[in-house]
């Protein structure tokens, strides 16, 4: 788990309103790593968007917010994900290949 150096970091104020606030707090999220996770998205020129089930989101801003993780070392864990939906695809492909060679 890679934490930020503390002198890359730089120390602001941020106004939010209360309902955000107490949103946080609720989650048990830190508000300085889910900021900068969000602003990393924000500017990213290759971010994806992913909709998941509520616990793994919550696993997620988890690992993000209280772990000093980033989508950069979920990264590897995704395209291997990737690669297996797409051979269970192939599979998928050659059994109707097969389908069409036996009419």
């Amino acid at each position: 788990m890679k934490q930020p150096k503390e002198e890359n970091l730089k120390r602001i104020n941020v106004m939010l309103r209360a309902d955000q606030h107490q949103k946080v707090i609720d989650a048990g999220l830190n508000m300085s790593g889910l900021l900068r996770d969000l602003l990393d998205d924000h500017f990213s020129e290759s971010k994806i968007t992913l909709s998941v089930n509520p616990k793994t989101k919550n696993t997620y801003d988890q690992l993000i917010s209280n772990f000093g993780g980033n989508d950069r070392d979920i990264e590897p864990h995704l395209v291997e994900a990737m690669d297996r939906v797409l051979q269970e695809k192939l599979k998928e492909i050659e059994a109707i290949r097969l389908k069409l060679k036996k009419r």
